[in-house]
């Protein structure tokens, strides 16, 4: 999603938005397939997730678009795996005018469908004459719809008498275009072609194949089949854009091929882009040299959007930003500069965290909202040594604090059982608390050990899904600290900010401290301090000089310091990245 502004990152604690199935999940048993607890009867509309009995795999898209008409039209073909007999399918939908839907089955033949948008969240029905039994098979789907005018799903703009047509997809308004399975869990892959009219550019996640006449003054356009992806990533835009070519970032050591970087804007406005386009190839090369990971798509287009409901959103290979963002000339003003580094170094994170590796549920939105902020302090930091951007992060989390203080808080990671309560989730306990949790564990064990963990956590789940508890026991297990399991586990499945006591003792040449945690209440809070516990990565300093980190494992515990000699001081959070409160005698 997009990134939090520059502002509200730094003062509040209140957020307001302006932004193929993992294999080991895949060879489960279907009877543990289907018997998540979020389940809801079949034959009921679910107001949430969807009922696991259908699992697709892949889209064909054929849509006409032309932004100089009120309305679009297409059809779709979805391969699904449909894992028991039923004679219905929820799928997603949204306002979309459907005019012929069918089953094509695996022995051949086609069974006609009836399609019925069910629920005003999107959710809608195919069903059947009879029951379709459990197999591989393919829905076809014809329909028209109109293009939104209020910067939702499929909406055209029009900017000094241009007309433009763009898809915002994120959180769930691909269904608003596209009759389709709309959860980040299923991801499928995508062949697409779009009727346009003839010269307009084009903009997908994937790289253009061909264009060919088709008469009045129409062209159709034919894009390679992407990577499995979620329907939120997805990426449609129309119109006679400018578009700006650079040179391919070249080849290296953790991928074999270039890839071309492209911007496009508004028609007049492509000099504008030169800023962003001079800094992404640092920024990309600061990810795939921390992380030992490739940039994993085909293409990197960055799209400066005449208008855009968010500040930026991370659609696959295809980063969509509010023009405003990034079309700053080539001297930008100093806070200018400072909103458009930050929120590219954000969007860019997702092509990892979030694109290729996807939380199944919007429950795990840490997962790519977290590492893509706290992707951003890294590589400004990188970027910018001597640019204070790792005191900033401290203050971001120290922020996140305050929220997470309160007993109204909430955890990082909370049951979200509607789909009209999705949008909760984008807060600063989400966004910034997770900054806090990452920042801590990535300095704890040091660039050298954290980030590349991060990367094999990334190949593992390639192009699939990850929730937080397969993250919690990959990343434990990559960095060789079983109990780092557990920090993940207690900082983001339960609330509030731990208080640590630290009491220095001296006896002879032995040096330690002795620590004690408790969760933190503000005077007067009604807070219980005792009921919570937490596997805390504590660094503590002393007045020699020394530093010495250790996971806090009990909620009371002795750490022996190398010090020979009794210290003056002890600083129980060294350098204040630790996401906890501290105390001394």
């Amino acid at each position: 999603m997009t990134q939090l502004p520059l502002w509200l990152l730094a003062v509040t604690s209140a957020i307001i938005l302006t932004a193929c199935d993992n294999s080991t999940d895949a060879q489960l048993p279907a009877q543990e397939r289907i018997a998540a607890p979020y389940l809801e009867a079949e034959n009921s509309p679910p107001s949430g997730r969807l009922p696991e009995l259908a699992r697709p795999r892949s889209y064909t898209v054929d849509l006409t678009l032309d932004p100089r008409r009120e309305n679009f039209s297409g059809s779709v073909t979805i391969d699904i795996e449909l894992l028991r007999a039923s004679d219905v399918v929820w799928l997603h939908g949204k306002d979309l005018r459907v005019t012929s839907s069918r089953a094509m089955l695996n022995d051949g033949s086609s069974l006609s469908a009836e399609y019925e948008e069910v629920l005003d969240s999107g959710v809608a029905a195919l069903r059947f004459p009879q029951v379709i039994p459990a197999g591989e098979i393919s829905l076809e789907l014809q329909y028209n719809a109109d293009f939104d005018r209020n910067l939702t799903g499929l909406f055209k703009v029009e900017e000094q008498g241009e007309i433009y047509a763009l898809a915002k997809s994120e959180s769930i308004q691909a269904r608003r275009y596209l009759p389709s399975f709309d959860e980040p869990g299923l991801k499928a892959s995508y062949s697409l072609s779009l009727t346009v009219p003839t010269g307009y550019q084009t903009i997908t996640n994937t790289p253009e194949l061909k264009r060919e006449a088709v008469g009045e003054g129409m062209e159709r356009v034919t894009y390679a089949r992407s990577r499995p992806m979620p329907t939120y990533l997805l990426s449609l835009a129309v119109g006679p854009f400018d578009v700006v070519a650079r040179p391919p970032l070249p080849a290296n050591e953790f991928r074999s091929e270039p890839i071309p970087l492209r911007g496009f804007t508004r028609k007049g406005r492509g000099g504008d882009m030169n800023y962003i386009l001079d800094i992404t190839p640092r920024m990309v090369e600061i990810y795939e040299r921390e992380m030992k990971r490739g940039y994993p798509f085909a293409k990197l287009d960055i799209v400066a959007a005449p208008q855009w409901p968010s500040g930026a959103t991370e659609l696959s290979a295809a980063i969509t930003y509010r023009e405003q963002r990034i079309l700053v000339g080539d001297d930008p003003a100093p806070g200018a500069r400072l909103d458009l580094v930050n929120v590219h170094s954000h969007e860019l994170a997702h092509m990892w965290f979030g694109n290729l590796v996807t939380p199944p549920w919007w429950d795990d939105l840490w997962l790519k909202e977290g590492f893509a902020t706290w992707g951003t302090s890294l590589v400004m930091t990188l970027l910018e040594p001597e640019g204070g951007h790792d005191v900033s992060a401290r203050g971001r989390a120290i922020s996140a604090m305050a929220l997470d203080s309160l007993a109204s808080t909430r955890a990082i990671r909370e049951p979200i059982a509607d789909n009209h309560n999705i949008r909760n989730a984008y807060d600063s306990i989400t966004y910034l608390k997770s900054l806090g949790l990452i920042h801590m564990v990535d300095q704890y064990f040091g660039p050298s050990v954290f980030r590349p963990a991060l990367g094999r956590y990334v190949a593992k789940f390639a192009d699939g899904k990850a929730d937080s508890t397969q993250f919690y026991e990959v990343i434990g297990a990559e960095t060789n600290t079983p109990e780092l399991t557990e920090t993940f586990r207690s900082f983001v499945e339960q609330k509030g900010v731990p208080l640590v006591s630290a009491q220095l003792q001296c006896e002879g040449d032995k040096v330690s401290v002795q620590v004690q945690q408790q969760r933190y209440k503000a005077l007067g809070s009604t807070i219980s301090a005792n009921d919570s516990s937490w596997n805390i990565p504590l660094c503590l300093r002393t007045a020699g000089g020394n530093k010495h980190c250790e996971i806090m494992v009990e909620p009371k515990q002795t750490i022996e310091l190398p010090d020979t000699q009794c210290p003056a001081w002890v600083l129980p959070n060294a350098g204040g990245d630790g996401y906890y409160r501290w105390n001394l005698p």
